[in-house]
């Protein structure tokens, strides 16, 4: 190859060079670069808004166990109570039985 077909020939494939990153090809790559690409912030904000979503239910599911767990809590004290009413009332009145009508 002469000096001047190698020289076209680069001259060639730096135009096209050029011209590829110029054009819509380069510009997507320099978005890809950046981190920016095409909906990429629709992305984010959908992301972020299942986020928040997770979190809220988390927070809910919280509030629930913790009411389970008071309430649990409020039906032992219940039972605790009713026993000692009933030890209460079986040794102030030693014949009263369960289920019987004075």
């Amino acid at each position: 190859m002469t000096e001047l077909g190698e020289f076209a020939m680069y001259l060639a494939i730096g135009a096209t060079m050029v011209t590829a990153l110029l054009g819509p090809v380069g510009k997507a790559i320099g978005r890809r670069l950046e981190g920016r690409s095409r909906g990429s912030e629709d992305h984010l904000t959908e992301v972020e808004a299942r986020l928040e979503e997770r979190e809220a239910v988390q927070a809910r599911l919280e509030n629930l166990e913790a009411g389970q767990a008071r309430t649990a809590e409020l039906e032992n004290r219940l039972d605790f109570a009713e026993r000692m009413l009933s030890e209460r009332a079986r040794s102030l009145h030693p014949g009263l039985t369960e289920g019987s009508s004075d």
